[in-house]
């Protein structure tokens, strides 16, 4: 239990209050580096924090965003990118890296 109320602290510290001021997929090159075979969605926030959404606690590749309002039955799914999926915006990864 102490371990999931020190997360929970941290994320608060790290994300309460936080606002999203860019979003893009993963650039081919950066999922290269990284040896994974899907672009997530990279959401940037107000303190130059990048949130990057992975399929696992070791990152073993790039994973979806789920997201649900709160009070509405809707949802929706911020799918990855495979490597061969067309890039939008290709000029912005190397300016917000």
């Amino acid at each position: 239990m102490q371990l999931t109320i020190d997360w929970q602290k941290e994320a608060e510290k790290q994300l309460l209050g936080r606002k999203i001021v860019a979003l893009r997929w993963m650039s081919t090159p950066e999922a290269e580096a990284m040896d994974w075979w899907n672009r997530p969605i990279i959401l940037k926030l107000d303190n130059d924090t990048f949130l990057v959404p992975q399929s696992d606690d070791e990152g073993n590749d790039g994973g979806a965003l789920w997201i649900h309002q709160e009070n509405e039955n809707e949802w929706n799914v911020m799918p990855v990118m495979g490597l061969s999926d067309v890039e939008v915006g290709k000029d912005n990864a190397e300016q917000e890296s």
